[in-house]
């Protein structure tokens, strides 16, 4: 709640708007407070504000409408604005405007392979297989250049990088173990099956966020923390929740997209990243 004579600036207002619109059941909260913007004060929505929106509409897969309302933008979109619903359509699985939202992103941000994947895992988990291999002929094509996916964890001062697939890492074969054992309580407590994600890109290997996670919990870390150099697909994202779950324990995974915060089995992103 804002606080009454005290006159927010338009930064104030987007972390306010970031809370709203990030609340499950806050849609006709966030339009109250998106449309009282201006008349209450003084301040008119900006693009980050518009996003925030957005992201609201996508959530509550009101896909028709925050495609609205970036067509009555008073500025062009830009690639946050159309990235932000492209999640929105991964997590409600809709083909057709996430096709849509990847098409203007192709455009916006011709370099970023991260639309090319997510469309793929859509794509992979309705039914299309087959336009995946027009997807990944677009990005040969292009010559688009694909970073090798790694995540990095600090423990006791010393950072440790983990690659997918990794087998260079000293202890690699005490965090396979670690691995094995939670994908079995993943499978018992939350019936965990693994995603296709549409998008082979590690040869079968174990990616480098859970690897990063064993490693955390065979040290008996206070503090699981790390960076990835990519966003999180979404068997990583779907096994950082159930992990959290079964071992009681906060995961923080910071990506490309946003901060996650994982916590009995859920993410603080609402599954929108």
């Amino acid at each position: 709640m804002l606080v009454e004579g005290f006159a927010p600036n338009e930064v104030i207002l987007l972390v306010y708007a970031t809370a709203a619109c990030g609340r499950a059941s806050s849609l006709d909260d966030s339009r109250s407070f998106f449309a009282n913007m201006l008349p209450d004060y003084g301040v008119s929505p900006g693009l980050d504000h518009y996003d925030c929106m957005v992201g609201a509409f996508g959530a509550a897969k009101k896909m028709e409408e925050a495609r609205e309302l970036i067509d009555s933008m008073p500025f062009e979109a830009d690639a946050q604005v159309w990235m932000t619903l492209l999640a929105c359509c991964r997590r409600h699985l809709d083909a057709e405007n996430g096709k849509l939202c990847a098409d203007r992103l192709f455009v916006l941000d011709p370099e970023n392979v991260s639309p090319y994947k997510i469309l793929a895992e859509i794509y992979s988990q309705t039914g299309r297989e087959k336009d995946i291999a027009g997807l990944k002929k677009m990005v040969r094509d292009k010559g688009l250049h694909k970073l090798e996916a790694e995540s990095l964890i600090q423990i006791d001062g010393i950072t440790h990088k983990f690659r997918v697939g990794d087998t260079a890492h000293p202890s690699i074969k005490k965090v396979r173990k670690e691995v094995a054992r939670l994908t079995k309580l993943m499978e018992r407590d939350h019936g965990y099956k693994h995603e296709n994600l549409g998008w082979s890109e590690c040869g079968g290997g174990v990616h480098s966020e859970k690897l990063a996670i064993a490693y955390a919990l065979c040290e008996k870390s206070r503090e699981i923390s790390l960076v990835n150099n990519l966003r999180m697909c979404g068997d990583c994202h779907t096994s950082a929740k159930m992990i959290s779950s079964v071992v009681k324990r906060k995961i923080t995974v910071r990506d490309t997209q946003r901060l996650h915060g994982f916590e009995n089995g859920v993410c603080s992103c609402a599954d929108t990243w």
